[in-house]
């Protein structure tokens, strides 16, 4: 059986793990991935009241989690919020559950006027699909330069 809840200061290190397994590192040439920064971004997240997280446990297990920072907009009166990680494995229906929450709490946060959600390089396009679903029908190109 699946549940949802937001995740402990004890499950930081494994929901690290998690996410730094599904990350697509081929898709972010020229970047060095650093673990102490994923957990401390967990880490900030664990402590917030006023960011979006979630995870999804089987068992002891995790499947999936969601997270999103609150932000004021730049130009426009209240906040937006950005989705900063979205994965889900092993169990059909956690992506959809974890969006189905997201969206809850966008709904009834007051702050929040929009949610910007940056489709990962290389998603599947069943996933741009499940977004679509749920409201993102809106697509911003975004322009990127590394050096």
């Amino acid at each position: 059986m699946i549940t949802y809840r937001r995740i402990t200061a004890a499950e930081i290190e494994p929901l690290a793990d998690f996410a730094i397994q599904g990350m697509a590192l081929d898709h972010h040439a020229g970047l060095r991935l650093s673990r102490p920064k994923v957990v401390s971004v967990i880490s900030h997240f664990v402590n917030s009241n006023s960011d979006f997280q979630l995870a999804a446990f089987d068992g002891n297990r995790i499947v999936g989690g969601i997270a999103a920072c609150v932000a004021e907009m730049m130009f426009f009166e209240r906040a937006e919020a950005h989705v900063v990680m979205c994965q889900a494995r092993g169990v059909p229906g956690v992506g959809r559950e974890l969006l189905s929450s997201l969206m809850a709490w966008a709904d009834h946060d007051m702050r929040v006027r929009q949610v910007q959600f940056p489709e990962e390089f290389g998603a599947r396009p069943g996933f741009a699909r499940l977004l679509r679903r749920y409201g993102f029908n809106r697509v911003q190109r975004v322009c990127i330069f590394r050096k």
